[in-house]
C-alpha cells in the first residue's frame, strides 16, 4: 500500500506544523488526540468527532507502507488488531529537508487560458488560488508577471 503525493504532502506539513508545536508547547510522549485539535484548526487533518479518526488513518496507512519517516516525531506502538497507539516527540534533526527541483529552480513557468472558456475575473481566480496553493504546500514566494497580455492557443483533440 503506497501513499499518494497529496497523502506525502500533507504528511509533510503535518510534520511541519507538529514541530513546531512540540518546540513551543515543550511536550513529550504527546498523544495523537492532544495534536488533533492543533493539526484541525490548521487545517491539516479533516475535524470529525472522534478527535482524530482521519489523522490516525493516515497514521496506519503510513505506517504500513513504511513511510513513518516523513513524521519522524511519530512513534508507533502496535496494538491487536491492527491498530496503533501513537506518541510524539520533537525531531529536529531528523525533519525532511525541502530542496527545490533543479529542473525548475529560477525558470518561469507559462501558463495559458482558453479567453473564450474563462472570463478575466475567472482566470484571476484560478491565479490567486494557485498562488495560495503554492504557499500552502511550502513555496517561499509566487511571482505572477505578464498579466496584462493573453497567449492564446487552439488545442485540438484528435479522433483515434
Amino acid at each position: 500500500m503506497s501513499l499518494s503525493s497529496a497523502q506525502i504532502q500533507q504528511a509533510l506539513r503535518i510534520s511541519k506544523a507538529i514541530e513546531e508545536h512540540l518546540l513551543r508547547s515543550g511536550g513529550t510522549n504527546v498523544s495523537s488526540e492532544d495534536l488533533y485539535d492543533m493539526l484541525a484548526d490548521q487545517r491539516l487533518v479533516e475535524r470529525d468527532a472522534e478527535k482524530g479518526k482521519h489523522f490516525r488513518a493516515l497514521l496506519t496507512q503510513m505506517a504500513k507502507a513504511n513511510m513513518l519517516n516523513l513524521i519522524p516525531q511519530c512513534h508507533a506502538m502496535p496494538r491487536s488488531g491492527g491498530k496503533y497507539d501513537w506518541s510524539f516527540n520533537r525531531a529536529p534533526d531528523r525533519m525532511p529537508k525541502r530542496t527545490p527541483s533543479v529542473r525548475l529552480q529560477n525558470k518561469p513557468i507559462s501558463l495559458f487560458f482558453d479567453t473564450s472558456e474563462f472570463t478575466a475575473s475567472e482566470i484571476a481566480e484560478m491565479i490567486a488560488f494557485l498562488s495560495e496553493v503554492y504557499e500552502s504546500v511550502g513555496g517561499d514566494e509566487l511571482e505572477i508577471v505578464g498579466t496584462t497580455s493573453y497567449s492564446f492557443q487552439r488545442c485540438v483533440e484528435l479522433a483515434q
